[in-house]
């Protein structure tokens, strides 16, 4: 039958199966159903920069990232970055808080909160902590070695030439006088 190889699979069996059917309904069902809840990190790049909140490894990508105070929303709060997708095929997203007019002991009534948009009630929270924050080095920022090292390098080519034409000088400086 020329119709009958459209849907026979590589063991001759029907796309349309019952058994493939099941498997096909399954494996759609555990994609819609199946969340992750994400990893939550402080960062900070240097003060006075504000702390970042980054969520990662979550999914779906229906979710949001919010600062509270004393488990309210702050009412002047950053809005959260763009969700952006991540090389496992999960999310991340960061949201900024400015705490440099905020006493380092008021720090423990602020929490950064991750919550799934689909109506469940996971979510994942952490509390802002300078125990827990992680440093980060931004490129533009860093300690330019390569050009200390270059003007190192430069400046022995410079002394290693003037000893040299010393030298040199001396040498024939002193023929001339013989």
């Amino acid at each position: 039958m020329p119709g009958s190889t459209l849907h026979a699979g590589p063991g001759g069996s029907s796309m349309f199966d019952p058994d493939n059917m099941r498997f096909i309904v399954l494996l759609l069902f555990v994609q819609v159903s199946f969340s992750e809840l994400p990893t939550l990190s402080l960062l900070l790049e240097s003060p006075p920069s504000p702390i970042t909140c980054l969520a990662s490894g979550f999914y779906p990508n229906r979710a949001t990232l919010f600062w509270t105070i004393d488990g309210d929303l702050l009412p002047d709060g950053e809005e959260p970055g763009e969700i952006l997708p991540t090389v496992n095929q999960t999310f991340q997203m960061s949201v900024d808080l400015d705490v440099y007019s905020v006493a380092v002991e008021e720090w423990s009534r602020y929490k950064c909160v991750f919550v799934f948009k689909d109506g469940t009630s996971q979510s994942v929270n952490i509390t802002l902590d300078k125990e827990v924050i992680k440093f980060t080095d931004s490129p533009n920022k860093m300690f330019p070695v390569g050009l200390v090292i270059g003007v190192i390098v430069g400046l022995l080519v410079i002394a290693i030439v003037f000893i040299g034409a010393c030298k040199y000088k001396q040498r024939y400086s002193n023929r001339a006088h013989l």
